[in-house]
């Protein structure tokens, strides 16, 4: 299946939140705002949805709730040599309720897993939690797996652009040991539920900035800080801080 390609320079309007070099995948990711980089934001979406339908997961996927009253702090896309998006991975934030998590609608069909999931995120509201989505790298990409290795720690990248302590995400149960490598982890006592259906087992996987390298494998977390050091050197993290508040919930 073809992802749709804009004809469009993929070149940010203005300055990305950060950006830095992978030199396992020969991609370089920009983590950036929909509003600042329309063209990378249209292809990540291209690719989100091939990569729902090609799972047969589109009835999980509501593109126009994305943009219905939403501003959306950050994304992430790595772009292969040809300067195109080859992967992608948003996030929603910074949270001020646990009703703005989409986490809560895949939870629904378990009330005590719900209840948990919902304290969770609310406990944790007042340090700044973000919750992230739609991560997808693209089938025809070469070195696939490695960026799918970079993709997963651009997720501790997302947390300081937008300077918040946690972050979240759910997965299904056989791809949660990616998210692992990079210190996710798994909310206690909440069992895994059927969504979008019964042929997937979904759980929550979550970070800490404070203590997320105590679980990260080794060459995750040496690559975590050298991609730190980059962006630190090249100057280009500028968190989004306080962005205004979200309204509603996120497919």
């Amino acid at each position: 299946m073809e992802l749709v390609r804009p004809r469009t320079s993929t070149a940010p309007t203005t300055s990305p939140l950060a950006s830095y070099w992978e030199p396992l995948s020969g991609a370089r990711f920009v983590i950036t705002r929909p509003e600042d980089s329309p063209a990378m934001w249209a292809q990540y979406l291209d690719g989100l949805e091939v990569t729902y339908k090609s799972f047969g997961v589109e009835s999980a996927l509501d593109l126009g709730a994305i943009f219905h009253g939403r501003r959306l702090p950050a994304f992430a896309v790595a772009l292969g040599p040809d300067g195109q998006v080859v992967a992608g991975v948003r996030a929603h934030g910074p949270l001020e309720s646990p009703d703005e998590a989409h986490a809560l609608i895949e939870f629904a069909a378990d009330p005590a897993g719900q209840s948990t999931v919902r304290h969770f995120i609310g406990d944790r509201v007042p340090f700044g939690i973000t919750e992230i989505k739609g991560g997808w790298v693209d089938e025809r990409a070469e070195n696939r797996r490695e960026l799918s290795n970079a993709l997963a720690r651009s997720f501790l990248h997302i947390l300081d652009a937008m300077d918040v302590q946690f972050g979240f995400c759910t997965a299904a149960v056989h791809a949660a040991n990616r998210w692992s490598t990079v210190g996710g982890r798994p909310i206690e006592g909440l069992m895994p539920v059927a969504y979008p259906d019964e042929r997937y087992q979904t759980t929550l996987m979550s970070w800490d900035k404070r203590t997320f390298e105590r679980y990260c494998e080794s060459d995750q977390l040496a690559r975590i800080r050298a991609e730190r050091l980059m962006i630190e050197v090249q100057g280009d993290l500028a968190p989004v801080l306080r962005a205004p508040r979200l309204v509603g919930l996120h497919a």
